[in-house]
């Protein structure tokens, strides 16, 4: 059995007076066929008014970290990150995050 996930960051955004908040959640499991890299991410987006995410990041096999940027309906279409980490995804995740608060998309 696998020992329990370790939180190393989890950190609540508002935007636009919390019409939007982002949610980011790495966790650090044990290295294993689904996460390679021994980190498990989440970073999510949503529309507070609607009460909906809009904009996902996360990373899991076969897809490795991949960005969801047609929820909240079309929730399995992924584009594939070319990153090398949980850092580099966040990076992409919070510039993506300014062009959907900032309708820009």
């Amino acid at each position: 059995m696998d020992k329990a996930a370790q939180i190393i960051w989890h950190k609540r955004i508002d935007f636009k007076n919390g019409v939007f908040e982002a949610y980011i959640q790495v966790l650090k499991i044990p290295i294993r066929d689904k996460f390679p890299d021994g980190f498990k991410l989440k970073c999510v987006l949503v529309n507070t008014e609607l009460n909906i995410p809009v904009l996902l990041v996360d990373n899991h096999e076969p897809f490795g970290y991949h960005m969801h940027t047609r929820l909240p309906y079309d929730k399995k279409y992924r584009v594939k990150l070319n990153v090398n980490s949980y850092q580099d995804a966040i990076s992409l995740f919070m510039s993506e995050v300014e062009k959907v608060v900032n309708n820009e998309t």
